[in-house]
């Protein structure tokens, strides 16, 4: 089995176990696909999680790194403990007696463009080799040395303190916990992020994605085939190409083809007859033409 599920994961569960109830819609026990996530998502957030099923899960490593889009509700006046509505209420603080639209929107526009984060004690970042919010959960304060993030865009849609309505435009590994948190010390006030929902991931959107109750009733009636894309729409904007037999044999097997077809140098997508994703290859200049080297072979 290979393809992929866009689902709109419910708030409360976390990543993995969505992707284990996605696993299950397609069989039980040993007869389940195995499935991974291309890009993890808080639990107490909602939205767009791109779940990759068989061979396809050998993609989530083309894929984590697709910008995003956020829809934050953010509460000012109270800092916690996780920088979400998830933790413990740690201070809090009176808003300023003058704040207005414009002020906030100012101090959004600090964090637009490349900027400096500490990402949360709460995260999946390594501390030492072990994950902070595991370090964090012991009662340790682990020390988070500032990441390199990216926000394209922070509109402010709604002001209606104490709560803010964000939508947010940014790259890979920006946190909006910690923009929330740092949006409420801009503020002098304090914040955190009241409720997140993930509008887009990579070219997925949550208008495309699929709701876990309503995939596990496609399964109950044998359908969950019917929700599963293929994988070759993972990476939309690859080249393709269907080699011959021969060579789709050898590309199998891990080495490296030439090709009889123009297809432009870089990363692209070998596929086989039946259209599956056989292999991720590299096309070089080879020769008098073309070569396609194996970067992760799909097939088997």
């Amino acid at each position: 089995m290979q393809g992929f599920i866009v689902l709109d994961k419910p708030t409360g569960m976390t990543s993995h176990t969505a992707v284990t109830r996605v696993r299950r819609c397609f069989g039980k026990g040993k007869s389940a696909p195995r499935a991974g996530h291309a890009g993890t998502l808080d639990p107490d957030a909602s939205g767009v999680l791109v779940v990759l099923v068989g061979s396809a899960r050998r993609l989530a490593g083309y894929l984590a790194g697709h910008d995003k889009d956020y829809r934050a509700r953010v509460r000012l006046g109270a800092r916690t403990s996780t920088d979400d509505a998830a933790g413990e209420v740690i201070e809090t603080r009176p808003l300023p007696a003058e704040l207005d639209r414009a002020q906030v929107e100012a101090a959004l526009a600090r964090f637009i463009g490349e900027i400096d984060q500490v990402p949360p004690a709460v995260s999946a970042v390594h501390v030492n080799g072990e994950r902070a919010y595991r370090l964090a959960r012991r009662g340790e304060t682990p020390h988070l040395a500032p990441r390199r993030v990216r926000f394209d865009r922070i509109d402010l849609a709604a002001f209606e303190p104490p709560e803010l309505e964000l939508e947010i435009a940014c790259g890979a590994g920006a946190y909006v916990r910690a923009l929330a948190r740092d949006l409420g010390e801009a503020l002098s006030c304090g914040a955190h992020l009241a409720r997140l929902v993930r509008a887009r991931s990579g070219s997925f959107t949550l208008d495309e994605a699929i709701g876990l109750g309503r995939l596990e009733a496609l399964a109950a009636a044998g359908s969950a085939s019917e929700a599963l894309r293929p994988a070759r729409e993972a990476l939309p904007d690859w080249p393709a190409f269907t080699p011959e037999a021969d060579a789709a044999a050898r590309l199998a097997h891990g080495n490296a083809v030439e090709l009889e077809e123009a297809v432009a140098e870089g990363p692209a997508l070998a596929l086989a007859s039946s259209g599956e994703v056989l292999a991720i290859v590299e096309i070089e200049r080879g020769g008098d033409g073309r070569l396609a080297r194996p970067r992760k072979v799909l097939a088997g």
